[in-house]
């Protein structure tokens, strides 16, 4: 009886762990989409511009353009998470933009 209740906690605390770190990934993804958003909107007259600062992004948040599209891909294929995970991206965004307007 005693092993199978270890088991049992090892899998809860594995299984809690993970998740715990979806959220943190999630809410990491959230911030790089949201940022890539902003620099397609403020570069878009030059493409090779807008590469170069989409690229210096996700090297700086250690994400690789494939990880990127895969996450991009992952959430678009399941509305009901699109919409959620893009209301997310809709507030990183107004807040991040309501932040700047009070520094000016």
């Amino acid at each position: 009886m005693g092993f199978k209740w270890v088991c049992c906690l090892i899998f809860l605390a594995l299984f809690f762990s993970c998740r715990s770190g979806k959220g943190k990934s999630d809410d990491k993804f959230v911030e790089v989409y949201g940022e890539v958003l902003l620099l397609s909107e403020k570069f878009s007259s030059d493409s090779l511009l807008l590469k170069a600062k989409v690229d210096s992004l996700l090297k700086s948040k250690k994400m690789s353009y494939q990880q990127f599209d895969s996450l991009s891909r992952v959430y678009s294929e399941n509305p009901k998470r699109w919409v959620e995970f893009f209301d997310k991206v809709k507030r990183y965004i107004d807040e991040k933009s309501s932040n700047a307007s009070r520094n000016r």
